[in-house]
Formats: C-alpha cells, structure tokens, sequence
C-alpha cells in the first residue's frame, strides 16, 4: 500500500500470487509455509481505473477523518494508511532535526576552548564525532540508511544518556561558575578577577550548553517512541480488530465501486476466520448480499464475494440453506465471468454442494447447471478443470443422476475434453467418470469416437497402472462391438499403445489387454487386420511378462485364438496347459498295456506262491 501510494495509486486493489498460486487474504504467510526472501507478483484485481478519491487532491482537514466521510471499510484503510504515512513523515523530519542538533554541538565543540574549562573540549569532541559517525539516517522513501553498527532504536537510548549524563556535567560549571561570579559581587559593575567577562563567558556558555544538551536527550527520546513503530503497525491493527458487520452489509448497497468491492472482501475475511462468523453471516442475510455481489460488473467485487461464498459452503447446514434460497443457479452463473479467479471459487463453491447428498448435487444439474459445468470444461484454467473433474464423478457416483447425465452426449463430451489436458491428475478423474458412464451405459461411450486415440496416447503420456488400467477398459467397449473394433483397428498408434500397456507388471490390465486382442480376433476379417498390425506379438509379451497364472493362460489361449485358421476357427481352443492336464487325465483312466501288466505281475506272484508250498510238501 506504501509502493502504491507513491506511484500515485493509494485506490488500486489487487492480489498476491506465489508459485502460481493466488493467496487468500484470511490467511497469513504462515499457512502458506513462505520463507523469507519470497518474491511475489501482485495481480490486479481490476483494470478498471475508478478512484473513490486521490488522496494528493484532498484538503489535509479531510484526511483527517476520511473514515467518517467514506463511511466504509475502504476509508478506514486509507486513514490507517495516511496514518502511517504521517508517521513515516514525522520520522524523517526528527531525524534531520536532529542532525541540525550534531551541527549546533560542533560550534559548541569549538566554543568550549575559549573557556576557563577548556578541558572540556575533548569529551564534547570525543561525543561528537561518536554521535555524528553514528547518527541514523532516514528519508520515507528510502528507509534507514548509513552506518548501521548501531541499532537506530539502540542509539536513542545510548545518546540520550550519554546527552543527560553531559548536560548535568555542563550545568554543573555553569554553576559553580555563577556562584563565583555572584560571590565576588562585581562591584561598580567593574568585570575583573572572579567577575571577568572569560568568568562569565563561561558560566553562560555552560548552561547554554547545558540546555541544548538536555533538548537533544529529549528528541532522541521522542525519535525512540517514532522509531518503535513499523510499516504496517496500524494497518495491521485495523485488519485485526473485528469488523462490524452492520457497516460492511450497508457498504455492499453503497452505489461506490470501491465500498461494495472493499465490503466483499471483509465478508470474505470474516467467513474465512471461524464458522461462528459463516452463522452470523448468514443469519444476518449475508447469503443474499454475497449473491448480489457476485453478479455485478467489477471484477475484484465478483472474486470477493465467489470466495465468500466459498468459504460459507463448506459448513453443511449452510449449504442446504443456500440451495433453499435457489442459490446454486447464480453460483453456476459465475462460471461465464471473465475473471478466472471468479470462476475457480465459484467451481470449489459447487464442488463442496457436490460432496453432500443427492439432493444437493441435483440442485447443481437443474435448469442450465450442467451447461455451464460442461462448457467451463473449455474455457476455465487447469485449477479449475481439475475441481470441475471431481464434480462430474461425483455425480455419476449417483445412480440417478447417472442415468440422466448417460442419457445425454454434453456431459461425456466435457469429460472427453478434460481426458485431453496435460494434468495427470484431471485425467484420472475424468476415465473414472468416463467408465462409470460406460458400466451405465455401454453404447454412448461407444459413440464417442474421438475418445479412441485420446485412450491410445495415454500409455505414452504417463507410466501410471491406474490411468492405463482405466484408458484399457474403455478401449474394451470399442473392441467387443464389431462396427467400433474395426475403427480401433484402424488407428496407426494401436500397435505401439497396445506394446505400451502390455508393458505392465499389474495382472488387471494385463488381462484387460488379452480380452481387447481376443475380442479383435473372434471374427476371421478382424483377425486378419489384428495379425497384419503385429497385435500377435502382444500377447506373446503378456505371456512372457505374465504377473500371474491365469494372466499366462489367456495369453496363451488368445495367442492360439489369433494363429488359428479360418476352418479350425469353429473347434474349442485348448491352452498349453488344458492340453497337459488332459493328458494326464487320459493315460490314468486307459485300460491298456498298464493295466495288463499290473496283472500280470500279481499273477505271477501268486504262482510263485503256489510252487513254494508244494516244494515245502514234497520236502
């Protein structure tokens, strides 16, 4: 505000940004973990260039009060500012005084030799030049400047006390010197001996000395109080004290931009600092101020009150109070402002409706709600389209809503186009919304065509299981309808994309990939195309990089299903391994040459047996 004032530009409203991110006025530097020798950018809130009033144009006796004459938040901050500015001003007049002081202590320096305690010249030399090599100095617009060994505030205190401790020693001579002279009488005004003019020189000289000594202590005590304040004190101490709310709701009426812009804002602190304060808000009829204050034409008044109305919804008792009052219609109208800010509170506003119950999140799809969430998917920012993203798979959470937006192309439109963004994480959102809509219905997502390469780009955009896994079910729904399988096969990057996601280590999506292949290759047109694209050669990497069993085993029987010809096509496909285990089950329940054999030895046996006993007869 201090920069500001001296450009000219005390009115101009604006906000900070840090690291792309435009910072809360409720909050503190604190809450934003920033460390000294941040750099900040300051954005204006708005280009119009309306003035309540310049300050330089004002009579002094105005300024005085400009807070009564305002009637508002907006001249409070401004007296508070010409307050400091005084301040300031104050400070830098003391400080040139007092080294018009420095100047008047050398010529008594110098004069301090021409009397009888001419001693005294080396102490007076010996503070001088201290107290002058020392002295701070100060201009408002430059700050401190000089030698900066000794603390401004620290010097005060020193050479005040170096000053006092002086002046009593000078008003000491003065003293005895006038005792002396006074003693000796003077007598028919004859000035000899103890009455000479050098005697009197020097008591005079002395208390004079005396007294601009303790004048100088005094204005260093007064530069001390100056100097303890620091830019922003009072300021600060405006911003801290609590507003009134009767005056920020009678501001927002004010036909003055600045007051309905500066009351937006103190609505805006107030809901931030506690939820006692969003009650009061509310319960004052802040909700259909704040509305109001939304729709009007300056930019920085729409921010203030979209972040008002932010910080009111995120209280659940509020929120069913603002969709009572029809509310969600205006909130979803904001979203067509100029302003992104604007736009990104009035997005987090509906998101936080959103998150609560069904009731809630029809309020935001009624009249042209979910036209204006579907065209903000083109036209706002990326902070925005991400919160977007997570309002729309909030409402496909809901079966109802669900089937009334599956109905519809705008919505999966609008999903298709934050599928296309370069943010990861509004990707990931968006395939999520994207397969709730296919599960509920199979034959819109298919008629998304210009989702298919959005899908196939996605393992070369990313490494991440869960957005391939995603992108690959989808792709699924193309490939198990012959009309949409055929335009899959088409695309140039299947082959690579296909390598790409078979490159997983994650059983799902490997197994998702093998039914897309198999799929591809159930009719003998299509499993020509799939083998003249090398589609073979991705089931041969699922089969080698199997995560699991029966990962292995649809490879292999989709690689027997994709090699097969066309009159064997009709016949049951074994796997490697179904063809082992029916091997084995065969041999075990031959009656052959095993079995004979078994027999035959327990035969033999017997007959050993027989020929033993006879021979133990015959013995």
């Amino acid at each position: 505000m201090h920069l500001l004032y001296e450009f000219g530009r005390e009115d101009h409203q604006f906000r900070l940004r840090f690291d792309g991110k435009e910072l809360k006025d409720s909050l503190t530097l604190d809450d934003y973990h920033i460390m000294n020798n941040a750099v900040f950018k300051m954005i204006p809130m708005s280009k119009d260039n309306d003035s309540l009033f310049d300050l330089d144009s004002l009579p002094s006796d105005f300024t005085e009060d400009i807070s009564e004459n305002t009637g508002g938040v907006y001249g409070s901050s401004k007296a508070a500012l010409l307050q400091e500015i005084n301040i300031l001003n104050r400070r830098q007049v003391m400080t040139a005084t007092f080294h018009g002081f420095l100047s008047m202590h050398f010529v008594g320096v110098i004069c301090s030799l021409v009397t009888s305690h001419w001693y005294t010249f080396s102490y007076h030399l010996l503070i001088y030049i201290l107290s002058s090599y020392y002295a701070p100095q100060y201009s408002r617009l430059g700050g401190f400047t000089g030698n900066y060994t000794i603390p401004p505030k620290v010097y005060c205190i020193l050479f005040a006390i170096v000053m006092t401790l002086v002046a009593a020693a000078s008003t000491t001579l003065s003293a005895l010197k006038w005792i002396s002279v006074i003693d000796h009488g003077c007598p028919d005004w004859l000035f000899v001996d103890e009455c000479s003019h050098f005697n009197v020189y020097t008591a005079v000289f002395f208390g004079i000395h005396a007294i601009a000594y303790v004048s100088t202590a005094i204005l260093l005590l007064v530069m001390l109080k100056n100097y303890r304040f620091e830019t922003g004190d009072v300021i600060e101490r405006l911003f801290m004290e609590p507003p009134d709310l009767k005056k920020i709701l009678h501001s927002s009426s004010s036909p003055v931009v600045k007051e309905r812009r500066m009351a937006a804002f103190e609505l805006a602190s107030m809901a931030a600092a506690s939820d006692d304060n969003k009650f009061f808000i509310v319960a004052s009829s802040g909700l259909h101020t704040l509305i109001s204050l939304s729709l009007t034409e300056d930019l920085g008044t729409q921010e203030y009150a979209a972040e008002a109305l932010a910080e009111l919804l995120t209280v659940p008792q509020i929120q069913a109070k603002f969709v009572e009052i029809d509310g969600v219609k205006h909130l979803t109208a904001l979203l067509h402002s100029k302003s992104e800010r604007c736009v990104q509170e009035a997005m987090t506003a509906i998101s936080y409706i959103a998150q609560e119950s069904e009731e809630l999140m029809e309020a935001i799809i009624a009249g042209r709600g979910l036209q204006d969430l579907c065209r903000a998917a083109y036209t706002s920012n990326i902070a925005t389209q991400r919160i977007l993203s997570g309002i729309f798979l909030q409402l496909v959470s809901s079966k109802e809503i669900r089937d009334e937006l599956a109905s519809m192309n705008t919505p999966a439109q609008a999903l298709i186009q934050l599928c296309q963004l370069d943010d990861g994480e509004t990707q990931w959102i968006a395939l999520q919304s994207l397969e709730l809509l296919a599960i509920e219905s199979a034959d819109m997502i298919k008629a998304q065509e210009e989702l298919i390469p959005i899908l196939l780009a996605v393992p070369q955009q990313t490494m991440e299981s869960r957005r391939q896994t995603l992108a690959a079910k989808l792709l699924l729904y193309y490939a198990t309808d012959p009309e949409t399988c055929g335009k899959l096969l088409e695309e140039s990057s299947l082959y690579d994309a296909m390598m790409l996601f078979a490159h997983t280590a994650v059983p799902t999506l490997q197994k998702v990939i093998v039914k897309i292949v198999c799929c591809m290759s159930e009719h003998p047109d299509m499993r020509i195309q799939a083998l003249s694209v090398h589609l073979d050669q991705v089931l041969q990497r699922v089969k080698q990089n199997a995560a699991d069993k029966e990962a292995w085993t649809m490879a292999d029987r989709g690689l027997q299903i994709i090699q097969s010809s066309d009159d064997l096509a009709h016949l049951p496909v074994l796997s490697t391994e179904d063809k082992i285990s029916r091997m084995q089950s065969r041999s075990d329940s031959r009656p052959g040459s095993m079995a004979s054999l078994r027999s035959l030895t327990r035969d033999g046996d017997s007959l050993r047996g027989g020929l033993s006993g006879s021979q133990r007869s015959i013995r």
